[in-house]
């Protein structure tokens, strides 16, 4: 852990909506103002409003580097700020969770609200009874905003790997529930690069989100899907190097790669992914851990199950109960996210920052 603080703080003080506050810069210009927030090197043009800024009219304004995320967040340059739920401690208060990491040069922080996130959502944030001390937000130093989202879910996935609770976005117009505890640290860990590949990520923030553990299931299945894929495409790549075979050969390899094997890379990969931990893990849920193999064998007929089994393949069509929990998709859960993590970390593009 290293002692490094954070270019954005965790928390602020004085408060951001304190009168005595000064973190932003205004500056009067035709047609509205700049505003800039020195601390992370962002401005942006605001034209001239009555009540609260217009989201709409600023992203006009500023064109490609602002993106407003509707009531949960923007994207400013190479800042971003997403609102999230606050995590629950045990005096039984709202507070934000504090944590810091640099993910391979990406500066990503859990705390208060900044004062940039309360002036541009403080008109959303209006319609709820609660004071801005009363969000949390995530936010993120060193990615461009076109890149915003990936950044978004790869906070997400890393505050999950270390508190165990994956965050989720709360539009400021809306009210919470209670809240699970985290745990509390001003320190700023390291972690390994951000990703890419949004797709999977964005398949990892669905099946996290998820109550329904079916759903869940079909989820954390694409994402095993999804590297499954590639290896494919790497046999296609070596076959269009060889020169040693025909065209028509090389035409009927292709065709078996893409419509003749769709299970062999995903029962490749899963045997490649189940290492003992996640072998002992499926054999504490009464899964089948003799081997990876056989775990991969499993969890395909399991999908066939849930996904688009038919009785003429071999594969019973699985509802579950209306009324009962569904313990098969609940044991199969964590070791489908145990699979999706080890194929994110093993084969993830690393973001260009």
């Amino acid at each position: 852990m290293s002692k490094q603080e954070p270019v954005v703080p965790l928390e602020f003080d004085p408060r951001v909506t304190d009168d005595e506050a000064d973190y932003l810069k205004f500056s009067e210009v035709a047609g509205g103002q700049i505003v800039t927030w020195p601390a992370v090197g962002e401005s942006l043009f605001v034209p001239t409003f009555k009540w609260w800024p217009d989201l709409d009219a600023i992203t006009v304004a500023n064109g490609s580097r602002f993106v407003c995320h509707g009531a949960v967040g923007f994207s400013l340059g190479r800042y971003h700020e997403f609102v999230i739920e606050p995590m629950l401690w045990e005096n039984g208060e709202h507070h934000p969770s504090m944590l810091a990491a640099n993910l391979g040069g990406v500066e990503i922080t859990f705390g208060d609200p900044s004062p940039l996130i309360a002036f541009l959502l403080e008109g959303p944030r209006d319609k709820h009874v609660g004071a801005w001390s009363d969000f949390s937000t995530v936010r993120i130093l060193g990615v461009d905003t076109s890149v915003g989202e990936a950044a978004f879910l790869n906070a997400c996935r890393w505050h999950y790997e270390v508190t165990g609770v994956w965050p989720l976005l709360l539009p400021v117009d809306m009210e919470w529930g209670e809240l699970p505890a985290v745990p509390k640290s001003g320190e700023v860990a390291s972690g390994p690069p951000m990703l890419s590949n949004v797709e999977p990520l964005r398949f990892l923030y669905s099946a996290m989100t998820q109550k329904d553990d079916t759903a869940a299931c079909v989820y954390l299945y694409k994402i095993i899907e999804y590297f499954g894929f590639f290896s494919s495409a790497a046999q296609m790549s070596s076959l269009r190097h060889d020169h040693s075979i025909s065209n028509f050969d090389f035409s009927k390899k292709v065709l078996e790669l893409v419509f003749k094997d769709e299970k062999g890379p995903i029962i490749k990969l899963v045997h490649d992914l189940a290492d003992a931990t996640i072998l002992s893990a499926a054999a504490e849920n009464g899964l089948p851990s003799e081997s990876g193999h056989k775990l991969a064998d499993a969890m395909y007929s399991f999908r066939n199950s849930i996904v688009h089994g038919k009785y003429s393949y071999g594969f019973t069509l699985q509802a579950a109960s209306v009324l009962q929990v569904d313990t098969l998709a609940r044991t199969w859960r964590p070791i489908l996210l145990a699979l999706a993590q080890g194929a994110i970390r093993k084969f993830g593009t690393p973001l260009s920052t």
